[in-house]
């Protein structure tokens, strides 16, 4: 009885301390470190692989200009997770993102509550298409003095301080100087401000 109960202990344990053996093998060996290339495709796309670009038929993609910070206190430009809470704040935030050309970031400053998942994938179609192009200029859109239905001009007091949109003016490609203008309208929720088509 004696042997018969060590055996029949022996071989789970056997079989626990080989898993334990293997566990510590996968864990020790160390992480294979891949690159991916960021590249520009023939059709003009985004192209990300492990491989060279050149054997895709791609150039490499330029790394990102770094967005204009003169002037700007950290605390006055939005990090894509935070929340705008002025339309300045907004501004600066999304002319950063668009610089960088991640259309991540882009769609951080998006109004997204609402929208369906059909909706969801024109929109970072369109979003994909503005943060692919070189920016000019952000522009926030204020509203203008206008006359009332009395005849009486109202007062710049009585209008909405905050901006009602922005426009963003990019040419179409690096080698193509066309200017586009894109008008994104502004919407206050939550206690910050995002943008929306």
């Amino acid at each position: 009885m004696g042997c018969a109960s060590v055996s029949a202990y022996a071989a789970p344990m056997r079989q626990l301390f080989a898993a334990a053996l293997l566990f510590l093998a996968v864990v020790a060996l160390p992480a294979r470190a891949t690159d991916l290339n960021r590249c520009i495709g023939a059709d003009g796309h985004p192209v990300f692989t492990d491989k060279p670009c050149e054997d895709l038929g791609a150039t490499v993609r330029p790394e990102p200009a770094a967005a204009p910070t003169s002037g700007t206190s950290t605390a006055e430009r939005a990090h894509p997770r935070d929340c705008a809470r002025t339309t300045d704040t907004l501004q600066k935030g999304l002319q950063a993102a668009i610089a960088a050309g991640d259309v991540n970031q882009v769609a951080a400053f998006y109004h997204w509550p609402g929208i369906s998942s059909a909706e969801s994938e024109e929109i970072l179609k369109r979003l994909q298409v503005i943060a692919a192009r070189p920016v000019l200029s952000l522009d926030l859109i204020r509203p203008q003095q206008a006359q009332g239905s009395d005849g009486y001009r109202t007062v710049a007091s009585e209008l909405p301080r905050e901006a009602s949109a922005i426009e963003v003016v990019q040419v179409r490609s690096a080698g193509d100087p066309e200017r586009i203008h894109t008008v994104l309208m502004l919407i206050p929720y939550a206690g910050c401000w995002w943008v929306h088509f």
